[in-house]
């Protein structure tokens, strides 16, 4: 059909080095509405050049600073055109810059190990995690009590049938706290990536991070 037509005008154009903006203009033609296959070749093709732009996250509210780092990674669909090892690596970071910028909201604001646990869990650098809720635990308020309450769920060893019985305990006790992201991370420490997903989708209505956790 038409699409695969294009598609394949894609790839033979790549081949042959012309740029993506050349591509892309003669598979358009003189349309002027875009074309949904166009956009996903170009992320895929441009994949190796693309970064996100991670400082935007730094210039949220601290307050917020969980949501503020998922908005950046679905801003740039980054689980449509990233690679697993780019994917990880860029998750990695987000969180990195997620801890910083909940760090900066002092003892009643929950605190970095609580607002970057998501990303941390997802990119399976839960070792950081625990360093950071060890951490928050010291500082008192809000932050405090939950470094405290984080550091003790991560005690457990989730590779036991104990430890992922735990995790999905915490999971469900957070949704009725209405706490879905860190509800999302303890159903992804339990091993439980199903149940994380329909959290993704349902209640933080995030479907980029749906795809992200797989």
């Amino acid at each position: 059909d038409e699409e695969v037509d294009q598609l394949a005008a894609i790839v033979a154009g790549a081949a042959q080095g012309s740029t993506l903006v050349e591509i892309a203009a003669r598979a358009r033609s003189d349309g002027d509405e875009p074309l949904f296959g166009l956009a996903v070749v170009h992320l895929l093709l441009a994949a190796d050049e693309r970064e996100v732009d991670l400082s935007r996250i730094q210039q949220g509210d601290a307050k917020q600073a969980g949501p503020v780092a998922l908005q950046v990674l679905r801003r740039d669909r980054l689980s449509w055109w990233a690679p697993t090892r780019t994917l990880k690596k860029t998750v990695e970071e987000a969180a990195a810059a997620c801890a910083r910028l909940a760090a900066k909201g002092g003892r009643d604001v929950p605190g970095s190990a609580a607002s970057s646990a998501l990303l941390y869990v997802a990119c399976g650098r839960v070792a950081t995690l625990k360093t950071l809720a060890r951490s928050d635990s010291s500082r008192g308020g809000l932050c405090g009590d939950w470094g405290r309450k984080l550091g003790k769920l991560l005690q457990f060893d989730f590779g036991t049938e104990r430890g992922q019985i735990a995790g999905r305990k915490n999971a469900y006790a957070l949704l009725a706290k209405h706490e879905p992201a860190l509800a999302c991370a303890a159903f992804l420490l339990a091993g439980d990536v199903p149940d994380a997903c329909s959290v993704a989708l349902s209640k933080l209505q995030d479907p980029e991070l749906s795809l992200m956790i797989p």
